[in-house]
């Protein structure tokens, strides 16, 4: 089938390199047209439980190097509780280098195949516009705050009853970290924080 480019895996030459002061990051190894399949999010599979007790006992060198996804856009037809992670500290590809930007390169897409469970989908990454050799890839990892800055609430959510929407970046940041990290992205839009 001519659309599963997931499936096929990565077709563009992806360099690992160092990225200034966020360490290292993942950058073209080639010319990338936009709309292209970059790479899939890859990582171990895990219970909430065991994410956040891999998280506390997390070794210094791997802190930060990694970033845990917690599995929750099927929210509402998953039980609370039942949510699963995927953590790329000691198994992953080169999608764990891709770097957070204000204003990214690429983005993060939600791909179902190979299971019929509501909780494990994999996670694609795309080119959100054409990628030069060379150039850093990077994803929002909050897009949400974007959206919010784009329609003026700047992330403040003042529906009472919408907390759902706070927790959702508590819980897709890593537990060691704290909310509002000082963003190091240095775009012209840069927001100032990750989450």
């Amino acid at each position: 089938c001519w659309n599963r480019v997931v499936q096929r895996g990565i077709k563009y030459s992806l360099v690992i390199g160092a990225a200034g002061n966020k360490g290292l990051g993942l950058f073209a190894g080639e010319y990338i047209p936009a709309g292209a399949f970059l790479a899939q999010y890859a990582g171990e599979v895990l219970g909430p439980d065991a994410a956040k007790e891999r998280d506390r006992h997390r070794p210094p060198e791997y802190n930060g190097a990694t970033y845990v996804y917690t599995l929750d856009f099927e929210r509402e037809k998953v039980p609370v509780g039942a949510e699963l992670c995927v953590d790329a500290m000691f198994r992953g590809n080169v999608s764990r280098f891709i770097n957070h930007s204000c204003d990214p390169n690429g983005i993060l897409a939600i791909v179902k195949y190979d299971s019929g469970d509501l909780r494990l989908y994999r996670l694609a990454f795309f080119a959100r516009r054409e990628i030069a050799k060379g150039e850093e890839i990077t994803i929002d990892y909050c897009p949400k705050l974007r959206a919010d800055q784009a329609d003026g609430t700047d992330g403040v959510d003042d529906d009472e009853d919408d907390e759902e929407d706070t927790e959702d970046v508590a819980d897709n940041a890593s537990e060691s970290t704290t909310n509002n990290l000082a963003c190091q992205c240095g775009a012209p839009i840069c927001r100032g924080k990750l989450w």
